[in-house]
């Protein structure tokens, strides 16, 4: 490639590392937070890495390699070239081959606008605060990163960033401007482009021996409940309602067959529980509420077992309002229903655990629900979060061999006893308690908090909550499930007083911190991410506009923009003006004498190199010019500037005259 300039040419060496270190950020948000193969957003790093200390473009042979191992890496993970994880990491390959190949002016422009590409492409699957923050460092680098290119060298890379800022920094108006007028009929502030495969893990549909143990080391948020009246449940009562399940195979739980809205549901005239929440996606159908709810969110359907279901997949945050009454309950059972609830698969029922049934068969339904609990308390059984793995056999293993379990293992046992025992049952799966977050005052229920537990038909009362869980570990119901884990962590070192001690500082310092984070979190959504149409006409009525139409927004927006742009041009203008430098001025008059006479400044011309060139064009006049040269060099850039004096340098500029008569060559 004879001729050409490497980059590291085309723009000086701090504005090719600022370029190369966004594209290297903005690449490895990919990575944090969109599971795509990790050498290809390795191969952007090695590329930046290779163009900040070689701008020199590479042989035909290294990019070719580079763009066919790649290419097989994506067809190897992805197995196709379509979707958005493939063609994201076809991007990744192509930004890599572009990077090393640059080295032009317009190959410089293009990476930068990549980069905030990148940046965008990463907030159409989050619009996290801390994600948001991110984002904003990385267009800054990227920002500066154009400043410092067309600066030159002279700058220094602390002032290009400054620069930078303050190019943002002018542009938030157009923003706040824009987020508030932009009709929200036509697109909301949310939205995602993770698909399915890509969706956060939560609870699932059905109740599989481990499946909620696999969530209760995770933080991840479930979601927040704000008490908009102000009482607060007690953290054993803090049962949210997920889904119900009632087709039973010993410690495996499914999903009835079909499900229907519910109908008839009685009035017990208790107490009722507002309850404001905002979901966090799980890509599932349930919607989580206090035990048991009475209100349909928009968008759901209250179902038979008096359970929240959404119509489409949750597969983005969602907010809304609901309303629960603990008393209520379904307090008859239809002929379909009551058959369902005693059905058991014959393949778990084994003769063992039919001959343990009969020991639970006498006596009311509260005798037979007492019989069994007293056996998970007398027989030494044991909870734990690592309950290990069960076969086929698995409900005869627990409750005669292994007697060791999660909620999941104790909820689906003692249902299937129940049913066994000719008492209706089910398990309902959710989520069990939650931390409150004094900086807001709001409940945090995380996936750490899931939980399952069993209902019983009662004649005369309807379904009543059972919760086996509590007669093995109550501490599990009334501290929660990371919380139970945690204490008895900490009881096995009370040997170290002064380390617990200082331990459990630490833990309440860094708990403090997570939750006031958590609490700026929340104002970002429900401030920003939740900026709806419904808010948008209340704030428009609240300022007199009432409820303008779509079409009148775009009108406002398009004024409001351009409105904008033209007071910040005007201040930007005055102030140049206003705050000109004196020996800024004193030169400029100089440089027009110079262009009267034929010798315009060049471009990146400095002054020193454009008074030499005066100089050389007109000799008669070169002492004067270079004590001109002497005494503006020493004002501007000298250590000791007070020996020369500006009103001198001024008349004397003034008093030069140069010869309009050179001829053009010597200029």
């Amino acid at each position: 490639m004879s001729g050409t300039r490497d980059l590291g040419q085309i723009a000086p060496r701090s504005a090719v590392w600022m370029l190369c270190l966004g594209l290297s950020l903005a690449s490895l948000t990919l990575l944090l937070h969109i599971s795509l193969p990790p050498a290809l957003l390795l191969l952007v790093c090695i590329a930046a890495t290779w163009k900040g200390w070689r701008p020199s473009v590479p042989r035909q042979a290294l990019k070719i390699g580079v763009f066919v191992g790649g290419m097989g890496l994506v067809l190897l993970t992805h197995g196709s070239l379509l979707g958005v994880e493939a063609g994201l990491s076809v991007l990744a390959i192509l930004i890599s081959l572009k990077l090393l190949e640059a080295h032009r002016p317009r190959d410089f422009h293009v990476l930068v606008l990549l980069g905030f590409f990148l940046c965008l492409t990463l907030l159409f699957f989050y619009q996290q605060l801390y994600v948001m923050l991110y984002v904003f460092v990385v267009v800054l680098i990227l920002t500066a990163s154009l400043v410092l290119s067309g600066a030159g060298a002279a700058m220094p890379r602390s002032k290009g960033m400054r620069l930078a800022a303050r190019l943002l920094l002018q542009a938030v108006p157009l923003m706040v401007l824009l987020f508030l007028l932009f009709p929200r009929d036509l697109v909301g502030v949310r939205f995602s482009l993770r698909s399915s495969q890509m969706a956060q893990t939560g609870m699932s549909n059905q109740m599989l021996p481990g499946s909620i143990a696999s969530l209760a080391e995770s933080e991840e948020l479930a979601f927040r409940v704000e008490f908009p009246a102000g009482e607060i449940p007690r953290t054993r009562d803090l049962y949210w309602r997920g889904g119900v399940l009632s087709r039973c195979f010993g410690l495996t739980w499914l999903p009835g067959r079909s499900a229907l809205p519910l109908r008839g549901l009685p009035d017990s005239g208790g107490r009722q529980m507002l309850q404001r929440i905002t979901m966090e996606p799980h890509g599932g159908y349930w919607v989580f509420a206090l035990d048991r709810p009475i209100t349909t969110p928009p968008g759901s359907a209250l179902m038979t077992g008096q359970y929240l279901r959404s119509n489409r997949a949750k597969d983005r945050t969602s907010r809304y309002e609901v309303v629960s009454r603990p008393d209520d309950t379904e307090a008859t059972l239809s002929r379909e229903v009551q058959r369902q609830s005693l059905s058991v698969s014959k393949e778990v029922v084994s003769p063992r655990v039919q001959a343990l049934v009969r020991q639970f068969s006498r006596g009311s339904t509260q005798d037979r629900v007492d019989a069994v609990l007293n056996y998970f308390q007398q027989q030494g059984f044991a909870y734990s979060l690592s309950p290990g793995q069960y076969g086929s056999d698995g409900l005869e293993s627990f409750l005669f061999n292994r007697k060791v379990g999660f909620c999941e293992h104790y909820a689906g046992a003692f249902a299937s006893l129940m049913r066994l025992a000719n008492v209706p049952a089910r398990v309902v799966i959710g989520y069990q308690g939650g931390e409150y977050n004094r900086h807001g005052g709001y409940m945090i229920v995380r996936q750490s908090h899931a939980h399952a537990w069993a209902e019983v038909f009662f004649d005369g009362t309807g379904w009543q909550r059972v919760d086996p869980t509590e007669a093995v570990a109550p501490g599990r119901i009334s501290a929660g499930s990371m919380s139970f884990s945690q204490s008895g962590a900490e009881s096995r070192d009370m040997d170290r007083a002064d380390a617990a001690q200082a331990d459990s500082a630490w833990r309440v310092s860094v708990r403090e911190m997570r939750l006031a984070w958590d609490s700026l979190q929340f104002k970002w959504d429900s401030a920003v991410m939740d900026f709806g149409s419904e808010t948008q006409n209340n704030l428009f009525e609240l300022t007199g506009l009432g409820r303008p139409k779509t079409a009148m927004l775009l009108v406002w927006c398009a004024v409001a923009t351009v409105s904008v742009c033209l007071f910040v041009g005007l201040i930007l203008h005055l102030r140049r003006r206003t705050t000109r430098e004196p020996l800024a001025c004193i030169y400029q008059q100089l440089c027009e004498k110079g262009r009267k006479a034929g010798a315009d400044v060049q471009p990146g011309e400095g002054p020193r190199d454009y008074l030499d060139r005066l100089q050389s064009a007109f000799p008669s006049t070169a002492h004067t010019l270079r004590n001109i040269q002497q005494s503006y060099l020493a004002l501007r850039y000298g250590p000791e500037p007070q020996k020369y004096s500006m009103d001198t340098l001024k008349k004397t500029i003034r008093a030069v005259r140069l010869d309009t008569n050179i001829k053009p060559e010597r200029l």
